[in-house]
């Protein structure tokens, strides 16, 4: 392998790297975000049933 390659394979290794955590940090924000809609709208749903009685 020449220098410049290493350094060229160094450099897209990163990139990936970089695109690998982004993906986990988005895939962690959206399991967030659906828990917090489901316990919303568990509560929604609690509040309805005591409103019925």
């Amino acid at each position: 392998m020449s220098p410049s390659m290493g350094n060229g394979s160094q450099l897209s290794q990163q990139a990936a790297n970089r695109n690998a955590i982004l993906a986990h940090q988005q895939a962690v924000a959206r399991q967030k975000f659906l828990q917090q809609q489901a316990q919303i709208q568990a509560q929604m749903q609690q509040q309805q049933q005591q409103q019925q009685f």
